[in-house]
């Protein structure tokens, strides 16, 4: 590729000339370049719109023919930056923006023309991400796979174009987004990227691009301040639930204006349409999110088909999440809508409202002993989803029963779906004989196949009633009898006998049912003990809430209003029985009359007060009323200039559009004037033939091709004709050559004189022009030769003025730097002070700190050696204490009389006392065997139990006890 002419001082006009040089010479890339510097360069800033549009054009033109989406969009980025500011530079963005989205489309449907193939939702390359480059594995993968010819023209043609049309789209987008002038723009892309996920089934891709728009309206929500509703910090669409206030930046967008909301709300609306086609739930929940939050926010209420159609959305996201009560309510919803519509016909009335009667009557019943716990859980959830359908509270069958029933939706419904809706909720069910009605009823609703689908839930809704009733009839029935009755059979949905038998101990479990089941004898006894809590809990609950009826009244309901029935016996007794409770009554009305009197006047005093502050509120609301009048009508002036100046915009811009108009039909004008004089030409060469009045379908390049063929077929048929010619004058060639030898050296002498003659005429021309270029150099030296001395002293002068300038700014250089240093000395010597401070703090700490520990240390060990120096001294002072009072008693005992008994063996002393382990001295007590003193007297307690810590302390304070 030939390099760019880099000339920093071209003007726009010539680098889109040399670019058209370049691309006619074959070297589009260098063009592309020489373009993307003059967008990139900052000169560009200053150019004029009219100026930098056609090169923007020419840019994105070669960008998308050579496949450069990354220099494309850099080029987009800086071309909006340049023109952003000017007077026409957004329309000229939009212009710009447009044609690159088209040039991509278009390339992509020549790619798909030459591939033969058509991509759709079905295709082959759906699992494949766009935004993922191809590496090198998977090149070599697809180099040796045995894929057909077909799937590889695929990825080879359509895959790349369709990659870079994505790319596109992301990159316009960007580009367009949060601006109020790009608005319907970025709208009409938002809408070209969604039907492109949609046309060729780009599921990843659409996710990514709703999660793009999020993260705009993200950025458009915290970049302006919210209302005085909004929530600070609530991240996406939360920070747009707000009350939207007026912008504040330059071409900000106004999402207070009903006209801004109202068309992201179509984005919305398209958004969750395509993403219900693509069957993405996730997404297609998110964005019912988004348009709540932007219906919320919006001054002005959606046209109902809108919001029907939003509303039939979420029906269809309830049913695929298994939700069939915010199902039936999102059908309830939208029934109310489309029944107010002009266009609704019977048949389609008919059918909306046998479907909302069908996801009533299957909502599944709720248990009798649910956890309250649970309930408290989904309380957000459902609060959430209720918001979601507009609803106050959270919906439930009783109030979406009695909807149907107050609003006659009964009329609309098909006959089938109404017998249905009569049999289960007006009476009509009957244990053992719903069976056969019920089947034929399903048998009639199969045959349409969106009231199929609710089949399944009725079957089990029917059930675990019917089983409920039995409940409260039969107290014991055999197994067989209770599945045969939950058999419908000839339906084409129908348990078998083990679904059934699961489907009862599954309601049981739920606390549909309270019974156990005997396998052994198959035989189902039904719980009925009064005192048990969730038998009571369970017929508690029955009729109110899970709408299977009371046949008649259980044990537990009798035990359970015994106790009510006797307090209101009593009552009425003592009323009867007490002599004084008329008296009392009678007091009791004479007391309240006397306060009802006393509390009279107060209130009326207090009425008058009221009256007094009502009247000043009013006066006060009237005034602000006025005020507020007043800048109404403020208002209404300021807006009706801005709608003047508005209209004298729009009447320019009408103005540019039709010069736009104008200049395009010149164009076509000249590009018709082109083709028909290359035509001519082509006629005049007597080349091909054609028709003048025919060029419609033909362009310039086209007619070049023609040429170009046309020639190529003449070229080859005259080298068939002169390779046949050839081999014919092969002869006669040589003959001529020979005869030619003999006068060859003649003519080589003559060509010699001729050629030095030619020479010395050259040669002479050359010198004479040389002679006359220097004399003319000399001349023009010679004239300017005069002006030096005056150029000379203008120099001097003007270095002499500059002189004393630049000293100056040497100076204030220099003392700028020398208190630069200072200041900088200053600085790093008291960081330094403060360093070296700090680390003499530290280590007079840390020396403290071993000089506290090593003191402590010592203290301790002083400590245990004193302790261990008084355990000996008291271990001493024991042994010494227990010899001497065995001494004094084996004296007391030999000083006592002998008695007349026999001579009783004398008494040994005790033992020397046993030292401890804890440091205290245990004397040994005396054995029973040995004597002890007459009349049985017991040893001394001192010597046959320790002393104990107290005793130790105050012999030592009484001077016993060394």
């Amino acid at each position: 590729m030939a390099p760019p002419h880099k000339n920093h001082h071209q003007r726009p006009e010539n680098v889109l000339k040399r670019a058209e040089d370049l691309i006619a010479v074959g070297e589009p890339e260098a063009a592309l370049e020489a373009l993307y510097e003059l967008i990139t360069a900052k000169r560009s800033r200053y150019s004029p719109v009219e100026e930098l549009e056609p090169i923007g054009l020419l840019l994105i033109e070669l960008a998308v023919d050579l496949r450069k989406g990354k220099l494309a969009k850099d080029a987009l980025h800086q071309y909006k930056k340049n023109v952003q500011n000017t007077e026409n530079g957004l329309e000229s963005v939009q212009v710009v923006v447009k044609k690159f989205v088209s040039l991509a489309e278009k390339k992509l449907d020549e790619a798909q023309q030459k591939a033969d193939t058509k991509i759709d939702s079905n295709g082959s390359n759906d699992d494949e991400d766009l935004d993922t480059a191809q590496s090198p594995e998977s090149i070599l993968l697809s180099a040796v796979s045995n894929a057909d010819s077909a799937d590889r023209t695929e990825r080879e043609l359509v895959t790349p174009w369709l990659r870079f049309l994505w790319e596109a789209l992301r990159a316009t987008l960007d580009i367009l987004r949060n601006n109020s002038k790009l608005e319907v723009t970025y709208s009409a892309i938002v809408n070209q990227a969604f039907q492109f996920c949609l046309k060729f089934g780009r599921k990843a891709e659409f996710r990514r691009l709703c999660e793009l728009l999020r993260t705009h309206m993200q950025t458009l929500t915290t970049t302006q301040p919210t209302g005085p509703g909004s929530a600070p910090g609530a991240p996406g669409a939360a920070a747009a639930a707000a009350t939207f206030s007026k912008p504040t930046g330059t071409n900000a967008i106004d999402l207070s204006d009903s006209e801004t909301v109202q068309r992201y709300l179509d984005q919305r609306f398209s958004q969750l349409n395509i993403s219900v086609k693509l069957e993405l739930w996730q997404e297609s929940f998110r964005s019912v999110d988004d348009v709540h939050t932007l219906i919320t926010a919006s001054k002005k209420a959606p046209k109902p088909v809108m919001m029907a159609n939003y509303y039939e959305n979420l029906a269809r996201i309830f049913a695929v999440s298994d939700n069939s009560l915010f199902h039936a309510a999102a059908w309830n919803k939208f029934f109310n809508l489309y029944s107010q519509s002009p266009n609704a016909t019977d048949e389609e009335l008919s059918h909306y409202a046998s479907i909302l009667v069908l996801s009533t009557l299957a909502i599944p019943q709720r248990s009798g002993n649910s956890n309250e716990t649970v309930v408290d859980d989904q309380r957000a959830k459902n609060s959430k989803l209720s918001s979601l359908l507009n609803l106050n509270h959270v919906p439930t069958r009783d109030s979406l029963i009695k909807s149907i029933l107050s609003r006659s939706i009964l009329s609309f419904v098909d006959p089938a779906v109404k017998t249905l809706f009569k049999v289960l909720e007006e009476g009509g069910f009957h244990p053992l004989t719903i069976k056969a009605e019920v089947s034929e009823m399903f048998k009639v609703i199969a045959e349409d196949k969106d009231y199929k689908p609710y089949i399944t839930t009725l079957t089990e809704v029917i059930l675990i009633r019917l089983f409920q009733q039995v409940s409260q009839v039969y107290e014991t029935v055999k197994l067989d009898f209770l599945v045969n009755l939950g058999i419908f059979q000839g339906t084409e949905y129908t348990l078998s006998p083990l679904q059934v038998e699961k489907l009862i101990v599954t309601a049981a479990k739920d606390g549909h049912l309270a019974l156990t089941i005997d396998h052994e004898s198959d035989v189902i006894t039904f719980k009925s003990d009064p005192f048990e809590d969730s038998n009571e809990q369970f017929n508690k609950v029955n009729a109110k809430v899970t709408g299977a009826g009371v046949l008649q009244i259980s044990p537990a309901e009798l035990v359970r209003t015994q106790l009510s029935k006797l307090a209101s016996t009593l009552s009425e007794s003592t009323k009867i029985i007490d002599p004084e409770y008329n008296t009392r009554l009678s007091y009791n009305k004479e007391l309240a009359l006397k306060n009802a009197l006393s509390k009279l006047i107060q209130e009326q005093q207090e009425y008058s007060q009221r009256l007094t502050i009502m009247e000043e509120r009013k006066r006060q609301s009237e005034k602000l009323k006025r005020e507020q009048e007043e800048e109404a009508a403020k208002l209404r002036a300021e807006k009706l200039v801005a709608e003047q100046k508005a209209e004298q915009e729009r009447m320019i811009a009408e103005q540019e559009r039709r010069n736009l108009e104008k200049l395009e039909r010149e164009k076509l004008l000249v590009k018709e004037r082109e083709k028909k004089k290359i035509a001519e030409e082509i006629n005049a060469k007597g080349i091909i033939q054609i028709d003048l009045n025919n060029l419609d379908d033909l362009d310039t390049d086209k007619l070049r091709i023609m040429q170009l063929e046309q020639l190529s077929k003449d070229k080859k048929l005259l080298e068939e004709r002169l390779k046949i010619l050839s081999k014919k004058v092969d002869h006669t060639e040589r003959a001529f050559r020979r005869y030619e030898l003999q006068h060859l050296e003649k003519d080589a002498e003559k060509q010699k004189a001729e050629d030095l003659k030619n020479f010395e005429t050259a040669r002479n021309l050359k010198i004479s022009k040389a002679k006359k270029e220097f004399e003319d150099a000399h001349a023009i030296k010679d004239r300017l030769q005069r002006v030096v001395p005056d150029f000379t002293s203008f120099k001097a002068i003007i270095d002499a003025k500059n002189s004393s300038k630049l000293q100056e700014l040497k100076k204030r250089a220099s003392k700028e730097l020398e208190l630069a240093k200072k200041e900088r000395l200053a600085r790093v010597k008291a960081q330094r002070l403060d360093e070296l401070r700090y680390q003499k703090e530290q280590e007079l700490i840390a020396e403290e700190e071993a000089e506290r520990k090593r003191k402590q240390a010592e203290e301790m060990a002083k400590l245990k050696e004193e302790m261990r120096l008084q355990k000996e001294k008291d271990a001493e002072s024991l042994k010494r204490r227990a010899a001497m009072e065995a001494e004094l008693a084996a004296k007391k005992q030999q000083q006592q009389p002998q008695p007349s008994s026999p001579v009783a063996p004398p008494a040994r002393t005790a033992p020397p006392a046993r030292s401890s382990p804890f440091g205290n001295a245990t004397p040994v007590a005396s054995s029973p065997a040995s004597g002890s003193p007459v009349g049985g007297a017991s040893p001394s307690p001192v010597a046959s139990k320790p002393l104990s810590f107290a005793e130790k302390m105050r012999l030592k304070r009484e001077g016993k006890l060394a």
